[in-house]
């Protein structure tokens, strides 16, 4: 107890340290400062902590948003280095003290990279200036100036982690938009021992009750060979099997048309972006050329398997060529 604290004491000082840093960085080079109370809103709870490899974890977590009636979840990739237990952060979001306990116990966060631009620059920042963190993105946002990009990051560039390769969206696109494949050849279910706890890894619930859906999948995925594993950001959301989200959260989602099937091209983005859907296709088709059949949203539930079918149907669905 008295080591958790002492952790807890130790972060919340590095907390405290680097936002005055970063307010006397923002004054000198006449930058708007970020909103403290929107920053502290943006902490993401722990809540699943799955093991994809020896040296990578997808964290899901939720957080409560409009005076809590809506419970959103986010999927953060941790992977880790063999050689200096150095981490990279793939759709960073900002955890709970406990959850920073975790990363700590996994390693030390190098680099975030950013691969859209669409879900704030709260949790960025956080990392850049609490554990001095590289941002690497395929390119600078418009709509966040800050925190700075250290590193774009093109389909040449070499990722500090083996099997693995960047994928970009060329077509003119308002914000610039990424995804990595990582090669992978089998699957683990090992717990990681921290210091706030045991977090069973794969397809373990916070609810009490097994998840069906996640159960078959489980059993599905033992007996064959995995291939690759697609990260993206927002441009592929599966949201129907997603166990995280509460009855309004869900309605509103059902709303958007983003439940009717398993992964989704989102409206939204697809509006957002504002640009000509026939070169947006192009890309998507591009995408489709690479070998994977596991994919791991920003948003949305993980897809264990079968995933390069679902993202075709979602492709025909966003883009008919009749």
């Amino acid at each position: 107890m008295l080591q958790i604290t002492a952790v807890r004491e130790r972060i919340m000082r590095q907390i405290r340290k680097a936002e005055m840093t970063s307010t006397n960085n923002l004054q000198q080079e006449n930058i708007p400062e970020f909103d403290e109370t929107a920053e502290e809103a943006s902490i993401y709870k722990v809540n699943n902590v799955r093991r994809i490899s020896q040296n990578i974890f997808a964290i899901q977590a939720t957080r409560r948003q409009r005076m809590g009636l809506w419970r959103t979840s986010r999927n953060m990739i941790v992977i880790r280095s063999r050689q200096d237990e150095e981490l990279t952060l793939i759709n960073a979001i900002r955890l709970d003290i406990p959850g920073e306990e975790l990363l700590q116990s996994l390693g030390y966060v190098a680099r975030v990279i950013r691969l859209g631009c669409s879900l704030g620059h709260h949790h960025d920042w956080h990392y850049k200036m609490m554990h001095g963190a590289q941002i690497w993105a395929p390119g600078i946002s418009s709509t966040y100036r800050i925190p700075y990009v250290d590193r774009i990051i093109h389909e040449n560039t070499v990722l500090p982690f083996a099997k693995s390769e960047i994928f970009i969206f060329d077509s003119a696109l308002v914000e610039p938009e990424a995804a990595i494949l990582i090669r992978l050849s089998s699957s683990t279910n090992r717990p990681v021992h921290s210091n706030h706890g045991t977090h069973t890894i794969m397809c373990e619930s916070s609810s009490s009750d097994e998840s069906t859906y996640h159960s078959s999948i489980m059993k599905a995925q033992q007996q064959q060979n995995i291939k690759g594993l697609l990260l993206v950001s927002e441009a592929l959301q599966p949201q129907l099997h997603n166990e995280l989200l509460n009855i309004t959260s869900r309605t509103i989602l059902q709303m958007r048309g983003m439940m009717e099937s398993g992964i989704v091209i989102p409206s939204k983005w697809l509006r957002s972006q504002q640009t000509e859907k026939g070169k947006i296709r192009d890309d998507f088709e591009r995408l489709l050329k690479l070998d994977f059949n596991r994919l791991i949203s920003a948003q949305g539930a993980p897809v264990p398997q079968r995933a390069k079918e679902e993202v075709v149907m979602a492709v025909e669905r966003a883009f008919p060529v009749w």
